[in-house]
């Protein structure tokens, strides 16, 4: 899988654009665009027209090609699925703070199987 960052994108773009951009920064035709992700979009407002700003996650067809040829927006990516493991403590947690961090350790907690 390879990551493109810095793909600049109209407001209206759509699927097709995004594709067509994404193979012409890489100087590849479209046909060899396996799968496309997005993965970060945000607005560009720096210049008299206002952009979206996107890094996806693409599959091509001859990653390994693409990958030796050296352009700062083209990175390799190495997916780490994340695993919950399962606990059998019978202490109970308690988690202190309701902001993003400690919701998300709640939840973890109750994906582990604890209360």
């Amino acid at each position: 899988m390879i990551r493109l960052q810095n793909l600049r994108l109209p407001l209206d773009y759509t699927e097709d654009t995004l594709r067509q951009a994404a193979a012409d920064k890489l100087h590849i035709p479209v046909s060899q665009i396996r799968e496309i992700r997005l993965r970060r979009r945000s607005v560009d407002a720096r210049r008299r027209e206002v952009t979206f700003l996107l890094t996806v996650d693409l599959t091509v067809q001859g990653e390994r090609q693409l990958l030796r040829r050296p352009h700062k927006d083209v990175l390799p990516v190495r997916e780490h699925p994340y695993r919950v493991m399962p606990c059998r403590s019978h202490v109970r947690p308690v988690v202190i703070g309701y902001g993003p961090g400690g919701m998300f350790a709640a939840y973890i907690l109750a994906l582990a199987g604890l209360r």
